[in-house]
């Protein structure tokens, strides 16, 4: 198996849930399957990781209708901020895609941090391919439901979703899962991925970046492994886990994978990472995981109580 860098290097693996697991009643499938985390701190002025910037104000909500990726309509921001005291709080950045009004797919990595940090709020921004665009949408995540399965040393699992309190407005297009039986894409076809970077060739661009992608190995329940189409130096690093990776159809694009890392040896001589051509990158495929995704999005919307509930319990350890 190949091996796949994060923050630190680690193996990768998924595993789908069983069909008797997916069967279970509300209650106990939130107990057996799903960690649910939330944040209640008040808002603080912030100084972000190297990667970021200092924030001395507060985003609130806005509404608009901005430019965007006609395959890229559902692409979120996440940035997941850590209180590491003194009024200081770390700045950790993904990306996810919308799959309804009001949930959003991402990383469990994203989410569940390697050193047992609980982050404070998730920013999320949307609704337009420029970050400061007059389209961007701003809101704050309500829960965020990780795969009780998750294993962050092995990247078992690592899928992971994100509730809103409020629903985001039409203008903002989820994006359609991949929901096959058997795997959807092959080996040697194109597809699509993007973000905003945060490290590699394009670091720091504000407005989403684009690639296309070649897979070079199609697994259904372990990862879809691919690299640039060209084998030249571009694709999506560091920052950018969670992202989708999309499989143009004739129905439409679908996602049919979230970003899990990257190649370890992808570093330049100066041990920055994704600036060797056609270094790999690892993404969870998302029709593996439907079960679960589908009855944590059911679960949750019937009954909004049973995650909050999870959420403050966990708020309080």
């Amino acid at each position: 198996m190949r091996i796949a860098t994060l923050i630190s290097t680690a193996l990768i693996a998924t595993l789908s849930l069983s069909s008797n697991s997916a069967k279970a009643k509300p209650d106990a499938f939130l107990n057996q399957h799903v960690e649910v985390v939330s944040a209640f701190a008040p808002q603080t002025t912030s100084v972000s990781s190297r990667t970021g910037r200092i924030t001395r104000r507060n985003l609130p909500a806005s509404y608009g209708r901005g430019t965007v990726e006609p395959d890229f309509r559902g692409m979120v921001k996440l940035s997941m901020r850590y209180e590491l005291g003194g009024g200081k709080i770390l700045t950790e950045h993904c990306g996810g895609s919308l799959i309804n009004s009001r949930w959003i797919i991402t990383a469990a990595h994203c989410i569940k941090h390697k050193d047992g940090l609980r982050w404070n709020r998730i920013d999320i921004t949307t609704g337009d391919r420029n970050l400061d665009g007059v389209g961007a949408i701003r809101r704050r995540a309500h829960n965020a439901i990780v795969h009780n399965g998750f294993d962050f040393p092995t990247l078992t699992n690592d899928i992971a979703l994100i509730r809103l309190r409020e629903p985001l407005p039409p203008t903002v297009v989820p994006t359609r899962l991949d929901r096959a039986t058997k795997p959807l894409v092959q080996a040697g076809q194109i597809l699509r991925t993007a973000g905003w970077p945060i490290t590699g060739l394009r670091a720091g661009q504000r407005r989403l970046q684009t690639t296309d992608v070649s897979v070079t190995d199609p697994s259904f329940h372990g990862y879809i492994t691919v690299s640039s189409a060209r084998g030249d130096v571009a694709g999506v690093c560091r920052g950018e886990s969670g992202g989708p990776l999309i499989s143009p159809t004739a129905s439409g694009a679908q996602l049919v994978g979230v970003l899990s890392g990257i190649e370890p040896q992808s570093q330049n001589s100066g041990g920055d990472p994704c600036l060797v051509g056609g270094y790999e990158m690892y993404f969870t495929p998302v029709a593996s995981h439907l079960p679960w995704i589908d009855r944590v999005v059911d679960v949750c919307d019937a009954n909004p109580e049973s995650c909050s509930s999870r959420a403050r319990a966990y708020a309080r350890r």
